[in-house]
């Protein structure tokens, strides 16, 4: 599964691309969301985890212009700023998750390996209905 990690403080990319690491899943880290837009819009990415405050676009923005890109891809909220009001906004639009940081990586990874699974099923259901309109 390939994740794009968008976040306007390096440490933060880090920490998560670290912490990620013994998942096997290929991370790419980007601290400019508009340039992770742009590569996001390739099509090659599962799930995209991004901040919720950055300069310039917030998560949301980031969430909004994913879902025009790829409705399939999975978005993933992280936030220290985290309330009611914005988690309610990031499922309105089509967010998988919200997550508080500092994040608790046991759960934020058991959430990826739910994505990764849902993928997987996805996949097999769709070879299955290829086969069965070849048959």
């Amino acid at each position: 599964m390939r994740l794009a990690i968008v976040d306007d403080e390096r440490p933060t990319l880090e920490i998560l691309k670290d912490n990620l690491k013994p998942t096997g899943f290929e991370t790419v880290v980007f601290d400019d969301p508009v340039q992770a837009i742009e590569s996001i819009k390739d099509g090659s990415f599962d799930v995209v985890i991004t901040d919720f405050k950055m300069p310039g676009m917030t998560g949301i923005d980031v969430l909004k212009s994913v879902k025009k890109i790829n409705q399939t891809t999975y978005v993933i909220i992280v936030t220290g700023y985290a309330d009611i009001y914005n988690t309610i906004e990031a499922v309105n639009h089509g967010a998988f998750a919200f997550f508080r940081k500092p994040l608790n990586f046991q759960d934020f990874i058991e959430t990826l390996l739910k994505i990764e699974k849902e993928i997987i099923d996805q996949k097999r259901g769709n070879k299955v209905a290829e086969e069965r309109q070849s048959s």
